[in-house]
Parts: structure tokens; C-alpha cells; sequence
């Protein structure tokens, strides 16, 4: 619970120092992105203070690196 308090104090104050002025600038494509990626952070903070497991992306990427270079 800390956890998700924590991130979601930080979060409010990347919002009113970064946020805002980005709307305000109307700079749409920054704004959109750190948006998105705030709101993926706070989902996955919330998730993994509710102990709820998360698989690890790792697997999948090493999938792609040996289908793309070819090692076996």
C-alpha cells in the first residue's frame, strides 16, 4: 500500500511539473506518450502491490533474438 501511494504522490507531481505545461504548449505527441506510459506504471505498481504475478518479458525477447540472428 505504501508502494502504491508513493508512486501515486510522484506521479501527481510529475503531473503538474511535466503535464501540464506540455498541454498548455499543446506539444500533443509528448504529452499523449508520457500520459500512456504514466498510466502503464501505475497499473503495473498496483498489480504488483496486490502481490498479483507479472510474467517476465525476458523469455519473449530472447525468442525474437535467436529467431532474428539465428543461434541455436
Amino acid at each position: 500500500m505504501i508502494t502504491t501511494l508513493n508512486v501515486v504522490i510522484i506521479g501527481l507531481v510529475f503531473v503538474i511539473i511535466d503535464l501540464i505545461p506540455m498541454y498548455q504548449n499543446k506539444e500533443w505527441i509528448s504529452f499523449f506518450l508520457s500520459v500512456s506510459l504514466l498510466i502503464i506504471s501505475l497499473i503495473l505498481v498496483v498489480l504488483i502491490d496486490l502481490k498479483v504475478k507479472i510474467p517476465s518479458p525476458s523469455d519473449y525477447i530472447e525468442k525474437i533474438v535467436t529467431f532474428i540472428f539465428g543461434l541455436e
